[in-house]
């Protein structure tokens, strides 16, 4: 429903808010106010007529004027009818009446929505000023005009009317009413070369022809007036219908086209043809009804498809005409997207406005891109990259339109590797129909020889999740190209990942390739067998017993052709506890016994180390419950055999483990006679050869469970009590304890008596000083460094056979040092001499804990070679030591040094003559120790 408002000049009693006779609001509907009024509809009734327009108002000749803007809130569409008379109500005056119609939101919307309708009809302007009484002395203002129904009136075919203009004048009104409408500074001036009495009615005739080529975003961005003139001092109208004499006069103030003239100011030509063929395709319109009619749908749809309506600016308007012509398929290939430019322009214009389009809309233009598959080219990198990253986002229908051409290039030698990286980031947004077509191409391209790593890879990601159907022609071709060296091992390993989820028939699939291939007895026939095994145990006992006779049946035939390599390729894993493997072992043990594929069964089965005879026993223990007589005996030469000859790449403690699983394997399992059978290795193999690997306890970084838990196994067998490897833990054992309790001295004596080699004495000293971390540094607290040099005899004995002095007399001189230094008097200040005075007698002090330690070593029971490799031969440890201390001895520690030679008489008369010597031998010695003997 419209509201109606009515302005002229009125008696007093008439006016409305003005109370004289003057130009007034004399009539309106009653939910106009005041505000709205003066705030929306003054300034369009203040009309001003020229003086040529007077003397057609007088001679009642000038026809209406009409007008159309929006309100101050840009909501309101308001349509305006000038009227003139050539005297108002006195007889005197000329005048005019402006009626004005307002439309709300809503039905402008529906009025400028509809493709056929014009933007102004002049059918709703029924009441002229004759209609009001102006002269009855009782008329007053009317404040409750009727709201009437807006009459619509539609325009058939343009063509016609197109036809009557020159093409390029029409083109150039086109482009100034698309730019005037995304412009606030620009105008559109119109002279359609009339004479001032019809131009009014021309114009609204052309106006409502013109439009119908817009949409209603475009339209409402319009305002116009029939008939303007420079009087009419008002920005409401963007396109004005002026007389053929202002077109010079309003060339500077917008967009000027000249009908007549054909001449226009504002537009030029660069700016036209920079628009060309979206003002082409405008023009069109006029004598193409169908495709406005579908143009002006898909932009109004577009503009109001989300919550955020689409806003109207020039760059969309042309956009959306670029993509409609795409969509509208009346334009050829060439004509929208000729060359890859273009192409690109296409897809990133899409981009921008995918959002408010219809799917099939969408699709029409993704179709650009069939171009590549059909012509078998690459997808230009700024296009394929724009696609990525819109395609996840894309509507089903619009991504089976991009996905096709990319698997149609697939299968082409163009850009593969980017294509396929396409399908692997995307693959996980795809529907599960198209995840059907997408792994069955995959599938051929792989068989193609193409990509195979790639696609491997690609379906070990995703076989679990695809259907039945997908998973068998996956299946199909992967092991059609089961002999292709280079992905061999990766299709065995992705059918070792998905076999036991896949369907019975499908899994019998996988085993009749498998029978064709084994005969070969080739790496793969080897790869194949380890992977069967696997398969075989997701299988129920029916099919596993067939699997298996089918298996044999495939042993034998080699065997009658003279290999036999078969048994043995199948024996790859008999230890793992897999039905293959374990119904091999079974067989052979039964059926076998005693022939040659017993032997091929056992020399697999036993291995070729400790670990693999211990996993072979710990099996058989579950597989075979009574060991018949004849493999019982070859089972056991080969098994003794076997361990004998590899027991030199084991220790000690691998024994023990390879002696712990088999008992407890044993425990658990339901052998009859495999108790017998281990007990017999055990003493006959196991602990003779412990026996020689005794020293291994010494091993510390092996040992965990102690020299003590070695001694007890050890002495617990009578094979390994009297053993001097027992005797020597037992004695390291009592050393261990000697030291604890502070008997360094015993300690020492006791180790100098264990019968010791090289190396194992190395490995006896590791363990005394894994032992003993931290005991040799008492000396740091006390000084005294005679526990130091004695447990540095232990070890050096260990480490060398002999007792070094001077590395001992090193250490512990160390030691000493470091003691007096943080012991140090503090501020005390000391001379050259003072300082040599001191280091000669801390050298003295330390050289009297070796001289007791030597005069220990000489009561000790140990070997005579210790004794003269120590102080006893002419050339000793303990002379060499001695002379050098001298050498560097000051006369102030000659006291000293005579009272290590009265301890050393008082214990051996040997060493004390040593110490004598030391002095009347060494030249560097000063006079003051010569002349103490």
């Amino acid at each position: 429903m419209a509201l109606q408002h009515f302005f002229s000049r009125v008696p007093a009693r008439m006016s409305m808010f003005r109370k004289c006779d003057s130009f007034d609001t004399f009539a309106k509907s009653k939910e106009l106010t005041k505000e709205y009024i003066n705030g929306n509809l003054t300034k369009i009734c203040e009309y001003k007529p020229t003086e040529e327009e007077l003397d057609f108002i007088l001679q009642d000749k000038l026809p209406p004027v009409y007008c159309a803007c929006f309100g101050r809130d840009g909501e309101d569409l308001i349509q305006s009818k000038f009227s003139f008379v050539s005297s108002d109500y006195t007889g005197e005056r000329p005048s005019w009446l402006c009626h004005s119609l307002i439309l709300n939101k809503n039905e402008s919307n529906l009025l400028y929505g509809r493709p056929d309708s014009v933007m102004l009809n002049r059918e709703a302007f029924r009441l002229s000023l004759g209609d009001f009484n102006l002269t009855d002395k009782t008329a007053r203002y009317i404040n409750d005009c009727p709201t009437p129904e807006y009459p619509a009136a539609e325009i058939g075919s343009l063509t016609a009317w197109a036809e009557g203009y020159d093409e390029l004048v029409m083109k150039k009104i086109i482009f100034a009413v698309m730019n005037a409408a995304a412009s606030n500074q620009k105008n559109v001036y119109i002279s359609l070369a009339k004479p001032l009495d019809t131009l009014s009615e021309e114009a609204l005739d052309f106006i409502n022809r013109l439009m119908l080529i817009f949409p209603g975003a475009v339209r409402r961005k319009i305002s116009f007036i029939t008939e303007y003139n420079d009087s009419i001092q008002t920005k409401n109208y963007k396109i004005r219908f002026i007389p053929g004499h202002l077109t010079d006069l309003c060339g500077n103030r917008g967009y000027v086209v000249d009908t007549g003239r054909k001449i226009s100011y504002g537009v030029y030509e660069d700016d036209l043809t920079a628009v060309k063929d979206e003002l082409d395709f405008l023009y069109s319109l006029f004598s193409d009804g169908k495709t406005r009619i579908s143009f002006l749908a898909f932009y109004d749809e577009a503009a109001s498809s989300r919550r955020e309506s689409l806003s109207f600016s020039l760059k969309i308007f042309l956009d959306l005409i670029y993509l409609f012509r795409r969509i509208c398929g009346k334009y050829g290939e060439n004509e929208i997207v000729p060359d890859d430019n273009a192409v690109l322009r296409m897809i990133t214009t899409y981009e921008k406005y995918r959002t408010y389009l219809k799917t099939e809309d969408r699709r029409s233009i993704l179709s650009v891109l069939d171009r590549y598959s059909e012509s078998r080219l690459a997808i230009p990198q700024t296009i394929f990259t724009r696609i990525g990253k819109i395609y996840v986002s894309e509507p089903e229908q619009c991504k089976k339109v991009i996905m096709t051409v990319v698997l149609d290039l697939l299968h082409t030698n163009i850009m593969r590797d980017k294509l396929f990286a396409f399908i692997d980031s995307t693959y996980e947004s795809e529907s599960a129909a198209s995840r059907d077509i997408i792994c069955e191409d995959l599938s051929r391209v792989f068989y193609g020889g193409f990509l195979q790593s790639d696609i491997l890879d690609f379906y070990g990601k995703h076989f679990g999740n695809e259907s039945e159907a997908v998973k068998e022609i996956i299946l199909e071709k992967l092991l059609m190209t089961i002999r292709t060296e280079t992905i061999q091992r990766k299709i065995l390993d992705f059918i070792d990942k998905y076999q036991a989820s896949v369907p019975p028939h499908l899994k019998q699939m996988i085993y009749h390739t498998f029978y064709e291939m084994l005969p070969e007895n080739d790496m793969l026939s080897k790869r194949i067998i380890p992977v069967m095994g696997r398969c075989m145990a997701a299988d129920d006992e029916e099919t596993k017993q067939r699997v298996f006779e089918s298996l044999l049946s495939l042993i034998y035939a080699d065997e009658e052709k003279g290999g036999g390599a078969l048994l043995e390729i199948c024996l790859s894993g008999v230890r793992n506890n897999l039905p293959l493997g374990n119904m091999l072992v079974k067989r052979a043990f039964g059926e076998w016994n005693g022939d040659a594929r017993f032997e091929t069964v056992l020399n697999s089965f036993l291995g070729g180390s400790l670990i693999s005879v211990g996993n072979a026993l710990k099996l058989l223990w579950d597989l075979v419950p009574v060991i018949p007589d004849g493999a019982y005996k070859r089972l056991y030469e080969k098994a003794s055999a076997l361990i004998v000859s590899v027991s030199q790449k084991n220790d000690l403690f691998d024994f023990l483990d390879f002696d712990k699983k088999v008992r407890d394997a044993l425990r658990e399992s339901g052998s009859q006679n495999g108790g017998r059978f281990y007990g017999e290795l055990y003493s006959s193999v196991i602990i003779p050869l412990v026996g020689t690997k005794l020293s291994d306890a010494f091993n510390t970084n092996r040992n965990k469970i102690g020299l003590q838990a070695i001694l007890d196994l050890a002495q617990s067998e009578e094979k390994l009590k009297e053993l001097p490897g027992t005797e020597v833990i037992k004695a390291v054992i009592m050393v261990v304890d000697l030291v604890n309790k502070g008997r360094h001295e015993a300690a020492l004596g006791t180790l100098m008596n264990i019968p010791l080699y090289m190396e194992s004495g190395k490995l006896v000293s590791e363990t005394l000083k894994t032992e003993f971390t931290g005991i040799e540094d008492a000396s740091n607290n006390t000084g005294d460094i005679y526990r130091d040099a004695v447990m540095g005899a232990m070890y050096s004995y260990l480490e060398n056979g002999k007792i070094l002095l001077g590395g001992i007399f090193g250490k512990c001189l160390e030691r000493k040092r470091a003691f007096d230094l943080y012991n140090k008097p503090v501020k005390t200040k000391s001379s050259a001499k003072d300082i040599q005075d001191e280091d000669s007698r801390t050298a003295m002090t330390v050289f009297a804990g070796i001289v007791r330690l030597c005069v220990a070593v000489g009561v000790m029971d140990c070997a005579k070679e210790v004794k003269d490799q120590l102080f006893a031969n002419p050339d000793s440890e303990l002379d060499k030591l001695a002379k050098r201390i001298l050498a560097g001895a000051t006369k102030k520690s000659k006291d000293l040094y005579f009272e290590i030679y009265n301890y050393a008489r008082h214990g051996s008369l040997r060493i004390a003559r040593k110490l004598e010597s030391a002095v009347m031998n060494t030249d560097d010695c000063p006079r003051a120790f010569k002349k103490l003997f």
